[in-house]
């Protein structure tokens, strides 16, 4: 009877350890990251425009956008696709990079240049 017990005592320290030592290590993001899409702008058309006027983007993933803004001013959006959207220019626009930010929270910026509002 004392038998039957340490050789089951040893049979489950040995499948205990094979099993501890069996097992594969990954680190703790591997396989768990969600690649969220970024939204960006590749053009902006015209740089300049007048208080009340409508300039397109272009980009991608631009179905994802919440927001534009000129500097720190949200502007409407009148409307998008995958690959444009419409903004209307805002009182008050400063002159600034456009940036837009999608439903995943990532922001880009446009830098390659500054739009410029004509009073």
């Amino acid at each position: 009877m004392m038998n039957i017990k340490y050789i089951s005592l040893i049979l489950f320290a040995c499948f205990l350890f094979f099993g501890l030592v069996s097992c594969e290590e990954k680190e703790w993001s591997e396989n768990y990251d969600i690649d969220y899409p970024v939204s960006t702008i590749t053009s902006v058309s015209p740089m300049q425009q007048k208080i009340g006027g409508e300039v397109s983007i272009t980009g991608s993933n631009l179905e994802y956008v919440l927001y534009v803004s000129i500097g720190n001013l949200r502007c409407v959006i009148k409307s998008k696709n995958t690959d444009s959207i419409v903004i209307t220019i805002p009182a008050n626009a400063p002159k600034d990079f456009i940036s837009i930010e999608n439903i995943y929270m990532r922001k880009f910026v446009y830098e390659k240049e500054v739009f410029i509002p004509i009073p």
